[in-house]
């Protein structure tokens, strides 16, 4: 929990430490996973950066919502994150697309 408030603190000085460290960390990781990313995998014709995109967005609201609450349920966050995983390869892979 605290990683998570450390990421939305509002005070501007830790804020911007934080946000610019985070940024940087997440090009590092984003720069090495699109590089080892097999577009084969995916629904043809899916904008890659997109869907990691969308995937981002989705992540940070829950997130989001998670902070408004005052308990933590680890256990219900990575169930939901597992479904969430599952829910979009079915959406974006190619193999459950390729038996319709």
């Amino acid at each position: 929990m605290f990683v998570i408030r450390a990421y939305y603190e509002k005070d501007p000085t830790v804020s911007e430490y934080i946000q610019n460290s985070y940024q940087t960390y997440l090009k590092e990781k984003a720069d090495l996973t699109f590089s080892n990313l097999d577009p084969k995998q995916f629904i043809e014709g899916i904008d890659i950066k997109m869907m990691v995109q969308e995937m981002y967005w989705a992540s940070e609201g829950y997130l989001w919502n998670l902070m408004r609450q005052e308990h933590l349920d680890l256990d219900k966050l990575e169930k939901d994150f597992k479904e969430l995983i599952q829910f979009w390869k079915k959406t974006y892979g190619r193999s459950s697309h390729e038996s319709n």
